[in-house]
């Protein structure tokens, strides 16, 4: 649920931009509307998808499509593992 939400803006922004891209060389071709639909659907949800995966790994782009920023936090060594590396 998490991850959905946090896409949810990002997707919004970026899947008509896809769309039309797509639909515009999709269009073009000489194939049944059959066809041409579900092959606009998928290459435009592909084409997002990948997209929002970069999105989402920097935080100025995070910040550009408005989603909050990835804190870097040190992982913690567990007491069992100092308490090895003392003895």
């Amino acid at each position: 649920m998490r991850y959905a939400s946090e896409a949810a803006m990002p997707f919004y922004l970026l899947h008509m931009t896809f769309s039309v891209v797509t639909g515009y060389f999709v269009v073009q071709l000489d194939a049944p509307v059959t066809v041409k639909y579900p092959l606009i659907v998928l290459v435009a949800t592909g084409l997002t998808w990948i997209t929002y995966e970069l999105v989402r790994r920097w935080n100025l782009s995070r910040w550009l499509f408005g989603m909050k920023p990835i804190k870097n936090v040190m992982p913690v060594a567990s007491n069992a593992k100092l308490e090895r590396q003392q003895l």
